[in-house]
């Protein structure tokens, strides 16, 4: 198969033509996807090393949230008129090193923009001593660096953002290529507030992974919902809250933990984590790493005794909310099986899950700066319910930017202001334990108050199907 360099030069290569067979494909690369829309030619996908991968590719045969994912990204790029990149990677990606455009590519994008969406959240580096994150493995030179590490990772408190990894990479492609018009975006509320360590970049709120989250379907996932469901009737609330936890966090911990005596469902994988440390010559994976286990100081951005509020720490076990049986086909175990990548578009087990009054949403981010949410937070709005979310300050507003409505009237939602992680948390607990005071009959008697607001939440879903979440970034240029 030829695939033609048409409008950038990639160094190294030096015919105008390249055969497929001339690059390695590897099926667990991730990719940058680049359509810059000139005369219809074709996306140029490269992977974390550059390498150039057919328009084609595939990295395997099982559908998983990543394909209906590549779908949207592909009406994306149909749908958006101007030169577009979306990188899938992250950390300190050289995706974009050997790639030189030539002039007229040059003064195209300068006069038309580039505008680059990020899939995954950014790496904040903190420290100097760490200038490049390869994301998934963190090299230590001993284990107290993951003091350093964690910052990037778990979060930090105070302002001590010295830059992102991936808006330097970023940068650095921008600069070798002479672009003065380049635009990023990512699913961050008020990144633009970073501008002035960016200054030759223009930085925007735009999350492209919340269209692909709200697929209107005939069952719920955590990538779709059921369409045209009325708010059920409070006679199934059995239960006062519900959380679900795949990825181990060490809020997520926490949270558990308190929820554990409580009338809770949830889903709780202990160890499961998705990164491996080097420490000296030796390697080791993240579940395996007993230095890690030993302590949640280790675990926490904070230590566990600062903290005002303390849940009581017990040996959790694995926790799963219900078995599913699959619908349309799909492929997988269901929930029982929660690290496969497929259960991002399995059915969930609505039924058993609005058993309970209210969810606590453990977001991706606890303790950074900027508000944030993805498909954990959507969740509860798929299957009318009211939502208590452990995420980063003013999570709960950038939530509202988008039309939803919260939960104000009936419990402290001042936890979203407060930028201190600590009293944050405090707060969060407090709330909690406000509803833990309630009884069911009480709970189902507030939930009958809530139903218009469930009812408008879940009809803004909406909105990230339409053509409408396209236009909706701060200050976008659309």
């Amino acid at each position: 198969m030829l695939y033609k360099l048409q409008d950038f030069n990639v160094q190294t290569f030096n015919t105008s033509h390249a055969t497929i067979e001339d690059f390695e494909l590897n099926s667990d690369t991730e990719i940058v996807y680049q359509d810059l829309k000139f005369n219809n030619r074709p996306a140029c996908l490269f992977d974390r090393k550059s390498r150039m991968l057919s328009a084609d590719f595939q990295s395997d045969l099982c559908e998983t949230w990543f394909d209906y994912y590549d779908t949207f990204v592909d009406h994306f790029f149909k749908y958006i008129k101007l030169p577009t990149m979306v990188i899938e990677t992250e950390g300190s990606f050289t995706n974009l090193d050997r790639v030189r455009y030539k002039p007229a590519t040059i003064k195209y994008l300068n006069k038309k923009g580039l505008h680059i969406y990020l899939r995954e959240l950014p790496y904040f580096r903190t420290h100097d001593k760490f200038p490049r994150c390869d994301t998934g493995t963190y090299v230590m030179e001993n284990v107290e660096d993951w003091n350093i590490w964690k910052r990037s990772i778990l979060g930090f408190d105070g302002d001590c953002i010295k830059s992102v990894y991936e808006f330097d990479v970023i940068e650095k492609f921008a600069k070798q290529n002479k672009l003065s018009n380049v635009h990023v975006y990512c699913g961050l509320d008020n990144i633009d507030n970073l501008n002035y360590l960016y200054p030759t970049l223009k930085l925007h709120t735009h999350d492209i992974i919340l269209p692909a989250l709200t697929r209107p379907a005939n069952f719920t996932s955590m990538s779709s919902y059921t369409a045209n469901q009325s708010v059920p009737n409070s006679s199934s609330i059995d239960y006062k809250f519900l959380s679900l936890n795949k990825r181990y966090d060490g809020v997520r911990e926490l949270v558990v933990n308190y929820l554990h005596d409580k009338q809770s469902l949830l889903s709780y994988y202990p160890r499961n984590v998705d990164f491996s440390v080097v420490v000296g010559t030796e390697e080791h994976d993240g579940h395996e790493w007993q230095w890690y286990w030993d302590n949640i100081d280790r675990r926490l951005w904070t230590d566990y005794n600062t903290l005002e509020y303390k849940p009581k720490l017990k040996p959790l076990g694995k926790m799963v909310v219900d078995k599913v049986v699959k619908q349309q086909g799909q492929v997988g175990t269901g929930w029982n099986n929660f690290n496969d990548e497929s259960t991002m578009i399995d059915s969930m087990p609505v039924a058993t899950m609005q058993k309970c009054f209210a969810q606590v949403v453990c977001e991706s981010w606890y303790a950074f700066p900027f508000g944030h949410f993805s498909d954990k937070t959507l969740v509860p709005l798929k299957i009318h319910r009211p939502f208590v979310v452990v995420s980063t300050p003013h999570t709960l507003q950038y939530l509202q930017k988008f039309g939803f409505k919260t939960f104000h009237e009936f419990w402290d939602e001042s936890y979203d202001l407060e930028t201190d992680h600590n009293k944050r948390l405090s707060k969060i607990f407090r709330v909690l334990e406000s509803i833990d005071r309630l009884s069911i009959d009480e709970c189902r008697t507030m939930y009958n108050r809530m139903q218009p607001i469930l009812k408008h939440n879940y009809e803004q879903l909406k909105i990230f199907s339409s053509a409408k979440y396209l236009t909706f970034a701060n200050n976008n240029v659309y």
